[in-house]
């Protein structure tokens, strides 16, 4: 085929004209979602002018007014509104003809305009800072040490909403924390809001580019229209270049796992989907699923039983390795007093309603063992429908994650629906629409809990915060919820 005359697409219009509409698309609506980006965030909550104000957040920069919240509501619907069109008018939902520079272009236009504002949705960067800080400028362990030791001089402790409390991350994240601490300053509160943000943008970029490989060596077609989804995403900019989540960088390594996988390097994916949990144990319930993949994806059962141990040695050996530094017994595995904190998560409402007849701690274990228990059962149901391909352990993945986020997990957070996104991207078109659907309705925590929490005090304070927290469940799940309850019509009346 000459390469200055375009193959015929299907409808019997040339790829060429198809190309430069869907590329018009792209840029009319990449410009209105900038713009949109611009005035809702950075011109409104400037990082420059607000970053040395403590414990400041999108409810108090708005007074927790109507109008605040109307603003936010809007603008996210109306971005989100936008990234649909865009993915489905300008073919990306299905071959797209379009360069991945228009794409990626956009997307880090999006990045650096956000990267402008403060951090208005959580203060967890500061949580970061102050972490790395610990190791880097004091070099003491921020396992066993929290910034209120260091109190009163210290200066990103009173930014820090977890100051009193060592580290929750893991070692690899705190090794990573504390690098940028020692490139950006170990004092300079700015320059580390900003080296964080690079780091957001960096893994952000990894993230994109893993789905991309993934696809363009699986299902081709479809490898710009995955990382559109992924790099366009109003929560996943939202979250990772206001907020510096490091979520972003968690899921960076469970795609390093999957496209090292589909390489059949399965010693390597086992450093790397260690690696993941070793950032944030958000991802630890991954590492049996590509182990047990790799597993069955062998030829041989003496394979197997070879990989059994040193695949098994490559993922104590990173363990080790990385804990050794920070170990001081038991202790310093703080993550496990996380297991007590409840929010936004239907546990979080089961362990309100038994407060009314038990003590908090006694409802705390109950709703935590029983949440337990249910993914227990569903875990292993997931895993004995596991085999050896991609298809199947991307699948397993995504229904193990979006079930632990929906149903399971004690303290939810919008953030992590970027898990869910991330592997979503790469499954089918009803995983895409879920999971976007879980986006959208991830940005509605911050309307509950920032104003209307605010506009009705007796109401959501009603059975001890239970009238806050059922706001913030239904108008967070009932999204992706309505569109499962929606799949499961469908596929009866299809019959069998």
């Amino acid at each position: 085929m000459n390469a200055f005359h375009p193959a015929p697409s299907p409808e019997g219009r040339t790829a060429g004209p198809l190309a430069r509409r869907d590329l018009v698309w792209l840029i009319v609506l990449g410009i209105l979602s900038a713009l949109i980006y611009a005035a809702a965030f950075p011109w409104r909550f400037p990082l420059l002018q607000l970053y040395d104000t403590p414990f400041i957040d999108l409810g108090k920069l708005t007074q927790h007014t109507r109008a605040g919240a109307l603003n936010f509501a809007l603008s996210i619907l109306v971005l989100f509104v936008l990234y649909w069109i865009a993915y489905c008018r300008t073919g990306l939902s299905g071959k797209a003809g379009l360069s991945p520079l228009y794409v990626m272009g956009f997307a880090v236009l999006f990045f650096v305009i956000l990267a402008l504002t403060y951090p208005i949705g959580a203060g967890d960067v500061f949580d970061y800072m102050l972490g790395g800080r610990i190791l880097a400028h004091y070099r003491v362990n921020p396992y066993t040490h929290s910034g209120a030791d260091f109190l009163p001089d210290d200066p990103f402790a009173p930014y820090a909403p977890y100051f009193r409390h060592p580290s929750y991350y893991g070692p690899l994240w705190t090794l990573i924390a504390a690098g940028a601490n020692l490139l950006a300053g170990t004092g300079d509160l700015l320059a580390n809001l900003w080296a964080f943000k690079a780091i957001a943008l960096v893994f952000y970029l990894a993230d994109v580019g893993l789905i991309y490989l993934i696809m363009r060596g699986w299902r081709p077609e479809r490898a710009l229209g995955a990382a559109f989804l992924f790099a366009w995403n109003p929560l996943v900019l939202f979250e990772t270049a206001v907020n510096a989540h490091n979520d972003v960088v968690m899921m960076a390594f469970v795609l390093l796992a999957v496209y090292l996988f589909q390489r059949r390097r399965y010693h390597g994916m086992m450093a790397a989907v260690v690696a993941s949990a070793l950032i944030k144990v958000g991802s630890a319930f991954l590492v049996p699923v590509f182990f047990l993949a790799a597993l069955w994806a062998l030829p041989s059962w003496r394979r197997r039983g070879s990989f059994l141990l040193s695949g098994g040695a490559v993922a104590a050996s990173i363990g080790v390795l990385l804990y050794l530094p920070f170990w001081e017994g038991s202790q310093i595995l703080t993550v496990g007093r996380r297991f007590g904190m409840f929010t936004s998560s239907f546990p979080t409402l089961l362990m309100l309603v038994l407060r009314w007849r038990l003590p908090q701690e006694s409802a705390k274990a109950i709703a935590s063992s029983l949440a337990t228990a249910v993914f227990a059962a569903f875990y292993v149901w997931q895993l004995l429908k596991l085999r050896g391909n991609l298809e199947s352990l991307l699948r397993t993945s995504y229904v193990l994650t979006l079930f632990f986020l929906l149903f399971i997990c004690l303290w939810f957070q919008p953030w992590y629906i970027i898990w869910v996104m991330a592997l979503a991207a790469l499954l089918s078109e009803d995983a895409v629409r879920q999971s976007v659907l879980f986006t959208y309705g991830g940005h509605w925590a911050y309307v509950v809990y920032h104003f209307v929490w605010f506009w009705y005090v007796p109401i959501m304070n009603w059975g001890g915060t239970l009238g806050v927290h059922t706001t913030a469940v239904v108008t967070i799940f009932i999204w992706p919820l309505a569109y499962g309850v929606y799949r499961l019509v469908r596929r009866r009346r299809a019959g069998p």
